[in-house]
């Protein structure tokens, strides 16, 4: 305690400390928020960009502040979806791999289709309640 009763003064050598730490952690931040705000546009996945710890060890050396900190950037993001076309935009854009996202909502699957692909399946109760679609839209028609 100091003489007014309250806390001992911080030590100097703490806070060199905890400055520099979070000047780290808010140059890590600018660097990753840059990918994110570039990778769209260059048709790359950020997400995955991110979670590479190859990918944003290359970034490390590079400044924020710098005046050609963004071309930088990009000229990383496009060297690493190069080397790695993993780290390519997906169909859907959000970084997730969705099965049938190319398959717009006018092209469904016929009842058909779903049939054969539930009897590959072995699904019995998904065959019966197509095909039960399938008789009931049948019928309709006539």
């Amino acid at each position: 305690m100091n003489g007014d009763g309250g806390e001992s003064p911080p030590d100097p050598s703490q806070l060199a400390t905890d400055l520099t730490s979070e000047r780290g952690r808010r140059t890590a931040t600018e660097r990753e928020l840059a990918v994110y705000k570039l990778a769209g546009g260059l048709e790359a996945n950020a997400a995955a960009l991110t979670d590479s710890r190859s990918f944003m060890d290359e970034l490390v050396q590079l400044d924020p502040a710098a005046s050609d900190f963004t071309e930088k950037v990009t000229e990383a993001i496009k060297g690493a979806v190069a080397r790695n076309p993993g780290y390519g935009a997906t169909p859907s854009g959000l970084g997730l791999n969705v099965p049938g996202a190319e398959r717009t909502p006018s092209d469904p699957p016929t009842l058909e289709a779903q049939i054969a692909a539930a009897t590959a399946k072995g699904d019995h109760r998904t065959v019966m309640s197509l095909k039960s679609q399938q008789l009931a839209q049948t019928s309709q028609s006539k």
